[in-house]
């Protein structure tokens, strides 16, 4: 599900969350949102809203991470013919809570089709898919940062 953002006051809607205020569920898609719903910050219509691209944080060195950044990237290797995913490293967890989590991880290939995605995964745990045979990148989305590009780690 697409996040989308008012184009006046850039308030952002955000699927996966409760709105308490207008009385929308969790997991509500945007496009399933009453026609006459306004903006809850300036009242600027549904149709004022823009669907957001998503804004990809690339860790680039594995030695430079900051916290936040050791909290949210993918680190992936390849074993026994899986590919492993751990969102945490020793020193630093994703501490989720009902408003911060991660909703996805996916594997895109080089033209950036999905392979295989988990959709709210038990990040406490390794993750495992099957071993793609073509060029691939590992990819992790949480509620309030967007997308987080993986850091391959050597066996």
């Amino acid at each position: 599900m697409q996040k989308y953002s008012c184009i006046n006051c850039r308030c952002v809607y955000n699927p996966y969350l409760w709105d308490e205020e207008q009385d929308i569920e969790a997991w509500t898609d945007f496009s399933l949102i009453d026609i006459d719903r306004l903006c809850p910050v300036c009242s600027w219509d549904k149709d004022d809203f823009m669907e957001m691209d998503e804004n990809i944080n690339i860790p680039w060195k594995l030695e430079d991470l900051l916290p936040q950044e050791e909290q949210h990237t993918p680190f992936y290797s390849e074993k026994d013919w899986k590919l492993i995913v751990k969102i945490w490293t020793e020193d630093e967890v994703f501490v989720q809570d009902d408003v911060h989590f991660v909703e996805y991880i996916w594997i895109y290939d080089e033209f950036w089709e999905e392979i295989d995605i988990k959709d709210f995964p038990n990040i406490d745990e390794e993750i495992e898919f099957e071993l793609p045979s073509e060029d691939y990148e590992v990819r992790m989305s949480c509620t309030q940062h967007w997308v987080w590009k993986g850091i391959k780690i050597d066996n």
